[in-house]
C-alpha cells in the first residue's frame, strides 16, 4: 500500500561531489550527520508565458532546482572540514577562513511515512555557511540550534535535481540507500501483471501463473472471496462478475451457469486483464 502522508525527517548523509574534466560528477562515501532538526525547499525557476490569438499559446517551464535551509543541533566536526573547509590547526581548533569556498555535496534523507519511510537524495547541493544562536539559560533550558542556507542545482550532466524511493524501487536499491549515492540508469518498465490470484477454496485450471490470462473453475457455493495481488505495489486493481463490480478481497456472489470474472490490472501505461470464466452448478 501507498503512503497517503510524510512527516519526520531522519537519517541524513552527506556526499562530496566531485567532477572530472568532462563534467562528470563522482560522489564519496555518505557520511551520517547526527542531530536533523528541519529541512525546507522552494523551487527557484521561472515560468515563462507566450501569447498569441489572445491566449497563452505556449508555456515554458524552467526548473532550476530549489532554495531552501537546513537545520541541525550542530554542525559535526566532519561536516565543518569537509563541506565547509574549516581547518584544523597544530593545536586542534578549527579555523573558518575567508578564502575558502564551501564543497558541492549530495544530501540524503529519510522522511516517515504512513506506510513505509521514503528515502530521498538532492544530488547537488551547495551549503552557506550557517547561522548559529546562543543565549543565556533562563528559567528553562532550550537548546540552541544552527542553520544553513541551500541552494540545490540540477547536475551539469544528466540536469537531475532530486530523487526518490517509490513502492516499485528494487529492495536491495531500497536497502543500501545511504551506502552510496544513487545514479539514474535505463527507464522503468511498467509491469502490470499479477503474483497471486485466488478464488477461496476453488482450484483454477489451470494453476494460476502470471503469464497466464485466462482460466475456468466450477463451484457450488453461493458465494466466493476472491483476491488479487499485483506484482507491483504500484499497480491498481479492478475486479467484475458479468459487468458488475467487486472488491478485491471480498466476496463474489454467483449467477447460476455461467460467470465472467475479469481482472484488469493497470500500471501506468501497462495494463493486462486476467479471464477466469466460472460455472456455478
Amino acid at each position: 500500500m501507498s503512503n497517503k502522508v510524510f512527516f519526520g525527517l531522519s537519517n541524513v548523509y552527506f556526499a562530496l561531489v566531485t567532477f572530472d574534466s568532462n563534467g562528470t560528477p563522482t560522489f564519496g562515501v555518505p557520511h551520517k550527520h547526527p542531530g536533523a532538526v528541519n529541512l525546507t525547499l522552494e523551487v527557484a525557476g521561472s515560468v515563462t508565458p507566450f501569447y498569441a490569438d489572445n491566449i497563452v499559446y505556449y508555456q515554458a517551464t524552467a526548473n532550476q532546482g530549489y532554495t531552501g535551509s537546513m537545520e541541525f543541533a550542530l554542525y559535526d566536526e566532519w561536516f565543518r572540514m569537509n563541506v565547509l573547509k574549516e581547518i584544523k590547526d597544530e593545536a586542534g581548533v578549527l579555523v573558518e577562513n575567508a578564502a575558502v569556498q564551501p564543497a558541492p555535496v549530495a544530501m540524503l534523507y529519510q522522511v516517515e511515512g504512513d506506510e513505509k519511510q521514503a528515502k530521498r537524495v538532492l544530488y547537488y547541493v551547495q551549503v552557506e555557511r550557517p547561522n548559529e544562536t546562543s543565549a543565556t539559560i533562563g528559567e528553562s533550558t532550550e537548546p540552541q540550534t544552527a542553520t544553513a542556507n541551500i541552494t540545490v542545482m540540477p547536475l551539469p550532466n544528466t540536469q537531475d535535481v532530486k530523487a526518490h524511493t517509490t513502492d516499485d524501487t528494487d529492495p536491495e536499491v531500497y536497502a543500501n540507500w545511504f551506502s552510496e549515492v544513487h545514479v539514474r540508469s535505463g527507464e522503468f518498465t511498467p509491469d502490470a501483471t499479477l503474483k497471486a490470484l485466488s478464488l477461496g477454496t476453488v482450484s483454477l485450471s489451470p494453476t494460476f501463473s502470471s503469464a497466464t490470462k485466462e482460466y475456468t473453475a466450477t463451484t457450488t457455493n453461493a458465494t466466493n472471496t476472491i483476491s488479487a495481488v499485483a506484482t507491483l505495489a504500484s499497480s491498481t486493481i479492478a475486479i467484475t462478475n458479468n459487468g458488475k463490480p467487486v472488491a478485491n478481497g471480498s466476496p463474489i456472489t454467483w449467477d447460476s451457469g455461467e460467470n465472467t470474472v475479469l481482472i484488469k490490472v493497470t500500471n501506468g501505461s501497462a495494463s493486462e486483464t486476467y479471464t477466469i470464466t466460472v460455472t456455478k452448478s
